[in-house]
C-alpha cells in the first residue's frame, strides 16, 4: 500500500494557522485526494476552526475495503467520487457535498451548532440501497429528498421535524411511487403522516407511535 505525494506538499504557516493549497495525494490502486484548506487553532483540534472550500476524493471498492472489514455488512461501490465543502469546528459547522458512484448519486447539506441544534438535507438519485446493504432480494434503487431540523444527537432524546418525499423506491421487486413522510420525531417516537399514492398500492397513515417507554403506545388512523 503506497502513498504518493505529487510534488512537495504545499502546506505552510505556523501550527496554529496552517494553510494548504493544491494538495494532491494518491494512494492505493485508484484513490486520489485534492484539497485546499486553512486550519486555525491547532494543536487543539476540538476547538480549532476548519475552512475547507473544497475536497475532491476519487476512490473505489478495492481501496475502501482496506480501511476495514466492511464487506461483511455492506457492498461498496466500484467507483465513488466525492466533493465536500466544510467550514467550522468539529462540533459546530456547516457542510455540503455531492457524490457520484456506480450505485447512483447523492448530495447533502447540513449544519450543527454548539448547542446541538442541527439542519440536514439529503437527496438520492436512483441510488441502489439494496446493493449497499446487501439486501438486493428486498430492496433496490431509491430516489428521494429528505429534510430534518431539530436538536440533539442522542437517539433517545433527539427532537426533530422531518420531511421526506420519494418519487420512486424499489421494494420486494416492485417499484413504488409517490411516498411522503411529514412529522416530528421525539426520541423513539413519531407523530405525523405517511402517505403512499402508487398506481397499485395506496395508504394514508396519520397518528402517533411512541416507543420511548417500556410499553409502546400507538394512536393512529390508517386508510
Amino acid at each position: 500500500y503506497t502513498l504518493s505525494l505529487h510534488d512537495a506538499l504545499p502546506i505552510w504557516g505556523p501550527v496554529n494557522r496552517l494553510t494548504g493549497k493544491g494538495i494532491n495525494i494518491s494512494t492505493g490502486s485508484s484513490t486520489r485526494l485534492k484539497a485546499n484548506f486553512t486550519i486555525v487553532g491547532l494543536p487543539d483540534y476540538q476547538s480549532a476552526t476548519y475552512d475547507i472550500p473544497l475536497i475532491r476524493i476519487h476512490s473505489g471498492r478495492k481501496d475502501l475495503e482496506l480501511l476495514g472489514n466492511l464487506s461483511q455488512t455492506m457492498e461498496l461501490p466500484e467507483i465513488i467520487d466525492l466533493e465536500v465543502i466544510l467550514k467550522g469546528k468539529l462540533k459546530a459547522f456547516k457542510a455540503s457535498g455531492n457524490m457520484t458512484s456506480s450505485f447512483g448519486n447523492g448530495r447533502f447539506t447540513g449544519s450543527l451548532d454548539e448547542k446541538e441544534n442541527f439542519t440536514a438535507e439529503v437527496g438520492l438519485d436512483q441510488f441502489n440501497v439494496g446493493r449497499l446493504m446487501k439486501k438486493q432480494d428486498l430492496m433496490g434503487t431509491m430516489t428521494l429528498q429528505a429534510k430534518a431540523s431539530g436538536h440533539g444527537l442522542d437517539i433517545k432524546t433527539i427532537r426533530s421535524k422531518i420531511d421526506v418525499t420519494s418519487s420512486q423506491f424499489n421494494l420486494n421487486k416492485y417499484t413504488y411511487h409517490n411516498l411522503s413522510i411529514h412529522g416530528n420525531i421525539a426520541g423513539m417516537g413519531f407523530d405525523g403522516s405517511i402517505k403512499l399514492n402508487d398506481a397499485n398500492a395506496a395508504f394514508d397513515f396519520m397518528g402517533k407511535v411512541d416507543m420511548n417507554n417500556k410499553q409502546a403506545f400507538a394512536q393512529f388512523r390508517f386508510d
